[in-house]
């Protein structure tokens, strides 16, 4: 499913291996991915090492209620950034707008 969210095209995937399945089949379709840390099958940063993988230059957000994931986060790949939901999700607006335009 398609969404327009503040002039962005947005797609939803209901589990992380449907999103990492989608971008498998079209990776450069994608300008951005934004995922929760916590979610099953996988976490958020194991499907986003997976796609950066296939597209070393994807930027992408990993956001988390729980600190312990600051750890994992450290690991990221260069492009990748982490957020924790307790920063409020205007930090996470701001990011998408300044990496959806880079």
């Amino acid at each position: 499913m398609i969404e327009v969210v503040a002039g962005i095209p947005v797609r939803c995937f209901e589990s992380p291996i449907a999103a990492l399945h989608h971008f498998t089949l079209h990776p450069q379709a994608c300008r951005l991915v934004i995922s929760d840390f916590d979610m099953p099958e996988m976490n958020g940063a194991e499907m986003l090492r997976a796609m950066v993988a296939q597209r070393p230059e994807l930027p992408a957000i990993l956001f988390s209620g729980s600190t312990k994931e600051e750890i994992v986060a450290s690991s990221l790949p260069a492009h990748c950034r982490f957020f924790s939901k307790a920063g409020g999700f205007s930090h996470l607006m701001e990011a998408v707008q300044l990496l959806a335009a880079a």
